[in-house]
């Protein structure tokens, strides 16, 4: 392999790495929102840059704020069954794009999981398995793109 295609290889793998986090970030902030709309929620904002704020968020105007666990955890379910899609692929490198997508998935879940448990350390074993599991899935990816070629 020459030096200009590892180059266009990197570049390659960057820009669908960003796609993809992108993708889940919005994902994840959509889930609230539907999570939102089981418990009662009429009103809902989902936004991804503000730049008065540190990162994505969801504004909701909610009645019933009872279970407003649900609203929390739908994100962490709707991030899954998106990558759960990619298991339908054929190619081997697609698949394993379920393995980011869900270990980024749970990794921005780390925030919303201390709201619905209280325990601060949550936050932390999520972004660490979440992590895990995004690195794991960087390699199947980067294995079975490389076996391809």
């Amino acid at each position: 392999m020459n030096s200009k295609s590892l180059a266009r290889n990197i570049t390659s793998m960057i820009i669908f790495n960003i796609t993809i986090i992108v993708a889940v970030i919005s994902i994840h902030e959509l889930g609230h929102v539907l999570g939102g709309k089981l418990i009662g929620c009429n009103e809902a904002k989902v936004v991804i840059f503000d730049s008065s704020q540190e990162g994505p968020y969801t504004e909701m105007v909610c009645s019933n704020t009872n279970n407003q666990n649900i609203a929390y955890l739908s994100s962490l379910a709707t991030t899954t069954l998106f990558g759960l899609f990619f298991l339908t692929f054929e190619e081997k490198s697609q698949k394993n794009m379920f393995f980011i997508i869900l270990g980024l998935g749970i990794l921005l879940a780390g925030l919303d999981i201390v709201a619905v448990s209280g325990l601060e350390i949550m936050k932390y074993v999520f972004i660490f398995f979440g992590f895990g599991i995004v690195l794991f899935g960087e390699i199947l990816v980067g294995l079975a793109y490389a076996n391809h070629q």
